[in-house]
């Protein structure tokens, strides 16, 4: 069930991408389309910038094997057949190269004047005829390999042609045919055999009616049709392209950098002033300036005699989590911890052992903690750890006594106050002392279903969901978890569950979000929701306002859940992963594109104005010994209640006598003062002590 209502765009301010973190950044190919510059990434990411020395603008994430480009189209080989960009589109989103190659594993793609050829994992070479959706299969000759006895399989990893000959890479090595009839044959004469195989032969290159090869470190030509082939040169490190521009042939490598000759491949010289990333994957010629992509440091173009890095806007890093102190923000993918001060430019702070593979980043006070475990293998051996720093990042600390227990999975972590919970399964333990003491009689117990779906602590009070039907949990004052369910329907899990100052809220498994004002005590169904099928995959959240981040983008509530309006301005990925509020900013974490931020003032300010907050409830004195005056607007209808700790109601009133209220029965202790009115909640803290 979706129910999709009243969610609008709201229309000040929007999210700007930050510096980073930047990540490695493998440059796959480089394209020109009528003065626009397009790059590709190894991880299907797309780029574009209106020059070779501006910023790059994300544009949409395909994963992607392999490009091609003919005219104004963009053919992108992927795991899901060919997907077309149409460049010349002001709005270039990907379309499906029609329904034939659908679920085929593209791994190249070639083209004539008048078709096309891709070479595909496990179905071998195909051929479209005038470029239209009508395949077919070309495959005698190739060789197979044999499946469960039944399926032939054939794979083909790269594809050039001559005037009437083709040239593709199996899994047993070079292979060749006339144009017509496709009879394949191998292609190996003058071939060491010991280098003729798929892994080390890195590209097919015609140029003219000479066919060339690249395998491991060596280049090799033939003039006769691939009938025989010779070593034309060999260069210091594995070969990654051949391209001629004007009247010179330039190579790239794999540790060596850019290689030029201008005597049609006889002689050889490095060009690679400037060049920091000598792993150099692409090569390209825009109007007459050279362009490049590396295996880690992005693009690069030459001017004059050197080549210049240009990666603004380029960003590829996926963030796990983040985690705000009083003057920085933290932050962390599987193998890096990041910190910014000014919410733009990131340091890297991540501890000094590389092997670590990394859970999440949580913060107490100005103390940043860690979770992680030595490799990325689940299993019952791993050494899992939390570790924590007190100056920033620059060191990191062990606690004096690990966590109590063992398990295969990184630890959840969430802090309190000076609390750290730590949670793996259904397993829970805490700590206030930095580590030196943990508790552990906070795990799940066993008529529960045992996995911590859940955790936050609201009011003092822990709750949390499991992994079965409508169990939301609270931790009584005896330390036991007791259900806390009220209002919320039996026959659907709990996947989501956060809080504000003033609620705790929790995302019923296709039904939507529900709220709690009373500690959980009760729950109602908020009357409208958004398109949550894909999850929440974060949560943070300023006043009684709560923001959300999904896969649809950033969500916020003011009124309880009631409305949502979305906040994607300016956002170009909306895969939002981890969201915090640092600095009255408002941070994302997305999946590939880094970390974006949107300043919230505008949102905040707006709903200061509205609500309670217009004429802001007084409730004094606060410590008292017997009594509470109450100063609010008498025009609103309101309930008064006092809730302990754990949510039970010990006062309930709708009336006041001249703003006074009573409460020499209570003991001494703290309890919450929770104001229901028509326009919001008002929720304090009270404490007694006579």
């Amino acid at each position: 069930m979706v129910i999709c209502l009243f969610i609008t765009e709201i229309a000040f301010s929007q999210w700007v991408q930050t510096e980073g973190p930047t990540g490695a950044i493998t440059i796959k190919g480089i394209f020109e389309n009528k003065g626009k510059l397009y790059i590709g990434t190894d991880s299907g990411l797309l780029y574009k910038s209106d020059s070779i020395s501006g910023s790059w603008d994300y544009m949409n994430s395909i994963y992607s094997n392999v490009y091609a480009k003919k005219g104004d189209s963009l053919l992108i080989g992927t795991t899901g057949g060919i997907k077309v960009l149409d460049l010349s589109s002001p709005n270039i989103k990907p379309v499906s190269y029609g329904q034939y190659m659908t679920n085929s594993n593209i791994k190249a793609i070639n083209q004539t004047d008048t078709c096309l050829y891709v070479g595909l994992l496990y179905d071998g070479f195909c051929k479209s005829k005038g470029f239209s959706d009508k395949w077919e299969e070309f495959n005698n000759g190739l060789p197979f390999i044999l499946l469960d006895g039944v399926f032939r399989s054939r794979d083909v990893y790269s594809i050039a042609h001559l005037s009437d000959v083709i040239f593709c890479t199996t899994e047993f090595g070079l292979f060749k045919t006339n144009v017509s009839p496709i009879l394949w044959s191998p292609a190996i004469s003058g071939i060491p055999k010991e280098v003729n195989n798929p892994h080390d032969i890195k590209f097919l290159k015609a140029i003219d009616e000479t066919i060339f090869v690249g395998i491991q470190n060596k280049l090799y030509s033939s003039s006769n049709k691939g009938n025989s082939w010779e070593e034309t040169y060999s260069f210091g490190s594995t070969v990654s392209s051949l391209n001629e521009f004007v009247d010179d042939y330039y190579v790239t490598t794999l540790g060596n950098g850019i290689y030029i000759s201008k005597d049609k491949g006889v002689s050889w010289s490095n060009i690679n002033s400037g060049l920091s990333d000598l792993n150099v994957t692409t090569l390209t010629m825009i109007d007459t300036v050279l362009a490049c992509g590396t295996s880690s440091n992005g693009f690069y173009y030459k001017s004059g005699n050197v080549w210049i890095n240009n990666n603004r806007g380029i960003i590829y890093s996926s963030i796990k989590s983040m985690a705000a102190t009083s003057k920085a923000i933290i932050a962390n993918d599987e193998q890096k911890v990041y910190s910014s001060t000014d919410g733009n430019s990131w340091t890297d702070i991540t501890p000094p052992d590389s092997k670590k593979y990394f859970g999440s980043v949580a913060t107490m006070g100005d103390t940043f903690w860690l979770s992680g475990k030595n490799d990325a293998i689940s299993g019952p051996n791993d050494d899992n750890f939390i570790i924590y720093s007190e100056d920033d990042g620059i060191s990191w600390k062990n606690p004096n006594h690990g966590v109590p227990f063992e398990r295969g999975a990184i630890f959840s972590m969430y802090i309190s106050d000076k609390t750290l919970y730590a949670y793996i399964y259904e397993e829970m333990c805490a700590t206030n002392d930095l580590g030196l003491d943990w508790w552990y009689n906070l795990s799940l117990p066993s008529q529960y279903c045992n996995n911590f779906n859940g955790f936050v602590v609201y009011n003092s009070i822990p709750f949390a969901i499991s992994c079965g039907y409508a169990e939301l949990l609270k931790c009584n004052s005896e330390g036991n978890w007791i259900l806390s369910n009220t209002g919320l329907p039996a026959d659907l899990k709990l996947d989501y569950l956060t809080k504000t100052s003033d609620a705790l809220y929790v995302n019923v498994n296709g039904r939507g979000f529900y709220v709690s004002k009373d500690n959980g005590n009760s729950w109602s169904f908020t009357s409208n929701t958004i398109d949550l099928d894909h999850g929440i995959n974060s949560s943070t959240f300023n006043g009684h306002i709560l923001f959300i981040s999904t896969p649809n983008g950033v969500f916020y509530t003011d009124d309880y859940g009631q409305n949502w309006k979305s906040v994607n301005i300016g956002l170009s990925n909306k895969v939002g992963i981890s969201i915090k509020i640092f600095n009255n900013t408002l941070f994302l974490a997305t999946s590939k594109t880094g970390i974006w931020k949107y300043d919230i003032k505008d949102i905040v300010s707006s709903n200061l104005e509205s609500n309670l907050n217009k004429d802001q409830p007084k409730i004094y004195p606060n410590p008292t010994s017997g009594y509470l005056n109450v100063q609010t607007d008498s025009n609103k209808g309101f309930e008064f209640k006092i809730v302990d700790l754990m949510g039970k109601q010990i006062l309930s009133t709708h009336q006041l006598s001249d703003g006074r209220i009573d409460i020499s029965i209570l003991q001494n202790g703290t309890y919450i003062i929770i104001l229901n009115s028509n326009e919001g909640v008002f929720t304090e803290k009270l404490i007694i002590n006579r």
